[in-house]
């Protein structure tokens, strides 16, 4: 699958924008093309279970991993696309942290 960064990167109507959530969580976006939905879903090899007593101290925080609309001009974009385009792009969290 293919991460944001470099999908961004290969949109030129985007590349004013840096996608900082997706970049900070080194995940990929799959709405891009719609037969990629589920691409990642054949890789999963384990689910991991986190013992109690495991360290959180370095983890990002939820602040972090989720930057605001304001922060992140990617996310503020697609929430605007949204708007317009409510059926299309529904699936497109909003979140306020």
């Amino acid at each position: 699958m293919t991460k944001t960064r470099d999908m961004v990167n290969e949109i030129s109507i985007l590349e004013h924008l840096y996608p900082v959530r997706p970049i900070k969580q080194s995940c990929a976006l799959p709405f891009f093309h719609s037969d990629t939905v589920n691409e990642a879903i054949p890789h999963i090899v384990a689910i991991l279970k986190i013992g109690e007593n495991f360290d959180y101290s370095n983890t990002y925080s939820a602040a972090d991993l989720f930057p605001s609309r304001r922060e992140d001009k990617f996310y503020k974009f697609l929430l605007e696309l949204k708007e317009e385009f409510p059926e299309v792009l529904k699936n497109i969290a909003e979140y306020d942290i």
